[in-house]
């Protein structure tokens, strides 16, 4: 072959083989049926695949469903969904918690039509880092999960940055504490040591039971934002201590509650003669 044309196809094959390289997989479904596919699902997940689920699942072994570590300057989208238009639920018989740790970066975690029980157990939704200035989870956002009944907190974000909780659910969710020392604070949402944004949520029906504050969202060194059609409602704390916030709850931090949301018939009941503060805020 001619030097001058077996060089043009060795050039040819080079940009060839780099366009392939360079460019982004294809967006993957990842149908999944049982909780050995549902934590490998995670742990493969790339931007735009969807994780779909083709029955009920139960949680039985238990422990940490990791999302996939990503950090990068582009918005890294995962959508976890049902296979139909009724809804999936994943249901905890076993300690559970979706897991974003400060390996992710902009990551963006969407659910359509499935329900997270924790049905008693522990766990819920986490973003949370590892040390408060290394390493911190940012720009999480986490649209249309719905969790209920755990026996924690339903979202907990701590040292992380600029997380948004967008159309989510945290109902009936419970945290007991047993003195000062050890308190069940934020049944429904959690948030420490972080930044995070509340939009057009529904926090309901959720109790701390002993000692503990903010039953709906407690929020502690914390920049928070609360606004869109947001609502804060039912949410108790029975108290053998002194409490505040049964709505919500903020202390040394920030707090800024705006747009239509609707604080409305969150409850004190006293079962001492301890201090108790501000059923709503």
């Amino acid at each position: 072959m001619d030097e001058k044309i077996k060089s043009v196809v060795i050039l040819f094959l080079l940009l060839t083989g780099l366009a392939f390289a360079t460019s982004p997989a294809a967006a993957a479904t990842i149908e999944v049926n049982d909780e050995t596919a549902l934590k490998s699902a995670f742990l493969s997940a790339v931007s735009g695949d969807e994780i779909v689920l083709k029955n009920d699942i139960t949680i039985t072994t238990g422990g940490s469903i990791n999302l996939k570590a990503y950090w990068s300057t582009a918005e890294n989208v995962i959508t976890v969904k049902s296979d139909s238009d009724a809804e999936r639920t994943i249901t905890g018989n076993a300690d559970f918690k979706i897991n974003l740790t400060n390996s992710n970066n902009n990551t963006k975690l969407v659910f359509e039509n499935v329900v997270i029980d924790g049905n008693g157990k522990k766990g819920g939704i986490e973003i949370a880092g590892s040390h408060p200035l290394l390493n911190r989870p940012r720009n999480i956002k986490i649209d249309g999960a719905q969790i209920k009944n755990f026996n924690s907190s339903g979202f907990r974000i701590d040292f992380a940055d600029n997380i948004f909780l967008i159309n989510v659910t945290a109902e009936n969710c419970t945290k007991t504490g047993t003195s000062v020392f050890d308190q069940g604070n934020g049944a429904g949402i959690s948030i420490s040591n972080s930044s995070a944004k509340i939009e057009n949520s529904l926090i309901k029906d959720n109790i701390i039971k002993g000692y503990g504050n903010g039953s709906g969202v407690y929020a502690r060194e914390a920049t928070v934002e609360i606004n869109g059609n947001t609502f804060i409602q039912n949410n108790t704390i029975i108290s053998d201590g002194p409490n505040a916030g049964a709505g919500i709850y903020s202390i040394m931090g920030t707090l800024n509650i705006s747009g239509n949301t609707t604080v409305l018939k969150n409850e004190m009941i006293r079962n001492s003669n301890e201090i108790t503060l501000g059923g709503g805020v």
